[in-house]
């Protein structure tokens, strides 16, 4: 008698696992059947059946080539060979300048706007962070609820119904709708290619409607700066100053003169400096007004656009013939901020400009590369992919820590954003800098994320300056996309993301 509420409970217990797991499967049935019409949908949109979401920034986006070149378009050229069997679209959602923490920010959206499979998502260097803005991070992330959370997700993150619990207790998102320099054309998207590649493909088919249009060809020559495409921003510069403008004539020169310092054609660039002066003559105290208005409008407590504007001041003073204090404006940026490249090409351009008019020596038309060293981590490690933030004047305890809870953060909100919608995450690490690696790695490793070490991969290939853009400096060719899209391909074959 005494062994029958045993039994009871023992079968009221056996009775409520058999219904989990009959609703565990309804739910699995119900998601296939959501996932199946929700492709329908898609691919009437533009899309394939199956998707891969990349998400960066200028790596990504594929700066310094042509659309089809980016690591992206490269990676989907290579399931389409190797896998032809699937119906499969690469979208491209790089952003210039925007940080994991960006993407974590928008994450719901922007998954629910391209529906993908696979995430791959970059951490850059890009993440900034306030000590208020960590200390907040902190008490969320170490907190005994989150920490037990962990746990619960690790062991019982597979499961169906434990996601939906989960999804209906979390709280929404502070961003609930899509960046506005998101890719997506409308719902689904109509376009693989990232928003820069389409918003120039708009330019070319304005120039094309109508070739006497220096407002068109001006506009052309501004985004293919953006692209850091020189050669095709020199034609719509050149073409807008044939039709008179579009904007001022020394804004044309200036931009020129800006393009031929980035591919060390310094004869050229002088010239375009000296037109853009001439230009100029007259009304320089306007550009000394613009300057100041300017500088007051740099957000404060921002150092990426203090640099940018300190950038712009540089110009300005060599416009107005003071190269000195342009290229101690210039060093500070650089000791400031390795990676700004503009930095970089103006500094050389101006001290050469410095040299020849104290010489009387013909400026070269080409200073040399060294293309090997970018890839040295002991020398120029944190030159080539790196931007001094806040955690560079810290402690490197410190700066491990914070980078650490950020960091960490941003993975937490995307993991928990793609399980909701069964999306697979990777991670690759191809514009971090070698500090953060052993950080990245082990929240990786924390998280159960595949991580691909691009940094890694990069700098031990034995002909590393195929893989660098010929004449734009830290950037990559097509064969260094073609090696990028390589990496994550062999990652998505070892998880078996392709079966």
């Amino acid at each position: 008698m005494a062994s029958t509420p045993r039994r009871r409970l023992t079968l009221l217990a056996a009775g409520l696992l058999g219904g989990l797991l009959v609703l565990e499967g309804g739910l699995r049935i119900a998601g296939a059947a959501v996932k199946t019409r929700d492709d329908r949908h898609t691919t009437a949109a533009g899309l394939s059946d199956h998707r891969v979401l990349a998400l960066g920034a200028c790596y990504t986006v594929g700066v310094g080539s042509r659309a089809h070149q980016s690591y992206p378009r490269q990676l989907e050229a290579l399931l389409d060979e190797r896998h032809p069997e699937l119906d499969l679209s690469v979208v491209n959602g790089g952003i210039r300048g925007k940080s994991i923490a960006y993407f974590a920010d928008y994450i719901d959206a922007i998954l629910d706007d391209v529906r993908p499979e696979v995430l791959i998502v970059n951490v850059n260097d890009r993440l900034t962070w306030t000590p208020d803005d960590v200390a907040a991070l902190q008490g969320v992330l170490d907190s005994p609820v989150a920490l037990a959370r962990r746990k619960a997700d690790r062991l019982l993150g597979g499961l169906v119904l434990y996601r939906v619990v989960r999804l209906a207790l979390t709280p929404p998102p502070d961003q609930t709708g899509l960046p506005k320099d998101w890719w997506s054309q409308g719902p689904g998207g109509q376009d693989t290619t990232d928003q820069l590649a389409q918003a120039i493909a708009q330019a070319e088919a304005a120039v094309a409607r109508d070739p006497q249009d220096p407002v068109a060809w001006t506009e052309l020559a501004r985004l293919s700066e953006r692209r850091l495409d020189p050669e095709r921003a020199i034609q719509a510069h050149q073409r807008a100053i044939e039709l008179g403008g579009g904007r001022p004539l020394s804004h044309h020169h200036r931009q020129l003169a800006r393009t031929y310092a980035g591919l060390r054609q310094h004869a050229a660039a002088a010239r375009h400096l000296d037109e853009a002066r001439s230009a100029t003559e007259g009304y320089q105290w306007m550009l000394a007004e613009q300057l100041r208005n300017d500088r007051v409008a740099v957000p404060p407590g921002d150092p990426l656009e203090a640099m940018v504007h300190q950038v712009k001041e540089a110009d300005y003073h060599a416009l107005f013939g003071d190269l000195q204090e342009s290229v101690r404006l210039l060093q500070e940026v650089v000791d400031t901020m390795p990676s700004m490249l503009q930095a970089h090409d103006m500094l050389l351009f101006y001290r050469a400009l410095q040299r020849s008019l104290s010489t009387g020596q013909p400026l070269a038309e080409q200073a040399p590369v060294d293309r090997d060293a970018l890839f040295d981590k002991d020398h120029t490690g944190e030159a080539r992919f790196g931007v001094a933030s806040p955690q560079a004047a810290e402690g490197e305890t410190d700066a491990e820590e914070r980078l650490r809870v950020v960091l960490e953060d941003s993975l937490r909100r995307i993991v928990r954003a793609a399980e909701a919608r069964d999306v697979a995450v990777i991670v690759e690490n191809l514009s971090s800098l070698p500090a953060q690696a052993s950080t990245i790695e082990a929240l990786t490793e924390a998280y159960d994320l595949p991580l691909v070490d691009l940094q890694g991969a990069l700098a031990i290939h034995p002909d590393r300056a195929s893989l660098l853009h010929p004449t734009l400096n830290l950037r990559l060719s097509a064969e260094g996309n073609r090696f990028v899209a390589e990496q994550i391909y062999a990652a998505l074959e070892e998880e078996e993301l392709l079966r």
